[in-house]
């Protein structure tokens, strides 16, 4: 049909944008250092818009629009779950969609509007985590937490539950996954601040939809069968993810985050002007 077509045409123009994230091997290739080796080893949080990981611009084509090659393997990991996810799992076609022209629109504003951070850089500004106060050991175990409930249990639910629980999941799944690649290609310091914070707000907002379609089919699922292990692990972990990325983006992202990003000292503005 012509929306399966579409929806191929869609997802290869995915596969390919998420290929990008390959500039990480040959970041590695160039140093002789191999110590991250060791880090892959350690546990994985999701950068829940606050990041102090370093990256560095290793390629034309991302530094055309202040993006950046992250050293973490988990850049390269996760693009290729996503597009795993997207081959096997039945992804709307909205879905793939924005998790392509969003981030797309966010390069382009970053380049055209921001700047790409220009005032910040020529001032030599250190790039500062999008939380910048009262990040204490609380939020480490706060990532730790989404990253389980967000990341992990979803991916086992993915390799290990049945099909009607993995698709029912796998939307949601998929557009986290895409948020953190997003997420870890913008912290260079190219990539201005306001735009960095609207990765992790655009995505929260969208999934809120995604988090609907997925507990009702979670409650249809365990109505069905109210004895099935997999229906109840699968309606517990769909509330989890609402009750959790509900207050992500309504109250840490929108009332803790954002008001700091309301100071132009701190952020200086692109000397982009608008005409008319």
């Amino acid at each position: 049909t012509i929306m399966m077509k579409r929806s191929s045409s869609v997802l290869a123009v995915f596969c390919l944008w998420a290929g990008g994230a390959s500039c990480f091997s040959v970041e590695m290739r160039r140093s002789k250092d191999f110590s991250f080796v060791r880090s892959a080893a350690k546990p994985m949080a999701v950068p829940l818009a606050a990041s102090t990981s370093s990256s560095s611009p290793s390629n034309p084509l991302l530094d055309t629009f202040g993006l950046s090659c992250s050293k973490s393997p988990t850049a390269l990991i996760f693009p290729s779950i996503i597009a795993l996810v997207a081959c096997t799992r039945p992804i709307p076609f909205w879905d793939r969609f924005f998790s392509i022209v969003y981030p797309l629109y966010l390069c382009l504003a970053n380049r055209f509007r921001f700047d790409r951070n220009a005032p910040s850089v020529a001032a030599e500004k250190k790039t500062l985590p999008l939380l910048r106060e009262g990040s204490g050991p609380w939020f480490s175990t706060y990532l730790k937490s989404f990253g389980t409930v967000g990341i992990l249990l979803p991916l086992v639910v993915q390799i290990l539950a049945p099909r009607s629980i993995a698709n029912a999941a796998a939307p949601h799944f998929y557009l986290t996954l895409c948020q953190v690649v997003m997420e870890s290609f913008a912290r260079g310091p190219r990539f201005y601040s306001l735009t960095r914070l609207l990765v992790p707000i655009g995505f929260n907002a969208y999934r809120i939809g995604a988090l609907k379609v997925w507990i009702e089919k979670a409650w249809i699922g365990y109505t069905i069968d109210r004895h099935s292990t997999w229906g109840i692990l699968g309606l517990v972990l769909a509330a989890a993810n609402t009750l959790m990325w509900m207050y992500n983006i309504f109250i840490f992202l929108l009332l803790r985050v954002l008001p700091q990003y309301l100071n132009r000292d701190e952020f200086p503005d692109s000397e982009v002007t608008w005409k008319g």
